[in-house]
């Protein structure tokens, strides 16, 4: 199993953004890539039934805990989003359509308004699901 590549992309983006999540850490053991650039290791991990799995799982848990309980799982949704944005902007991925709304609505996670927007529309809508 050879995740290096996914584990460097999200040591870049915690280490930029300042946010870590464990739940996205834990998840992150379950995928295996032997990709050699970036864009190919972006379309094998939005191929990857887990990263779908791991979305729909934090939607999950967010929809059953206040907000200020939510802050990790939240984290790990960032993480999505931004290689979501970089996926579907810059390499043209095809992505899933839940994943690809997420990525568009919530472009601005980084802003604490933007966060509770999320939680209340996960709660509410359930982002679709």
């Amino acid at each position: 199993m050879n995740n290096t590549g996914i584990t460097r992309l999200y040591l870049e983006y915690s280490l930029g953004s300042g946010k870590k999540s464990v739940f996205v850490e834990e998840s992150l053991a379950d995928f295996c890539s032997n990709a050699s650039s970036i864009d190919q290791l972006l379309q094998e991990f939005f191929d990857w039934q887990g990263v779908r799995d791991l979305f729909i799982e934090a939607c999950g848990r967010i929809s059953i805990c206040d907000f200020g309980e939510s802050a990790d799982v939240i984290n790990g949704l960032m993480f999505i989003q931004e290689l979501g944005a970089k996926a579907l902007w810059k390499y043209h991925i095809e992505l899933d359509e839940n994943i690809e709304n997420f990525v568009r609505s919530f472009d601005r996670l980084d802003l604490e308004s933007e966060r509770k927007r999320l939680h209340q529309e996960i709660r509410i809508n359930k982002l679709g699901f």
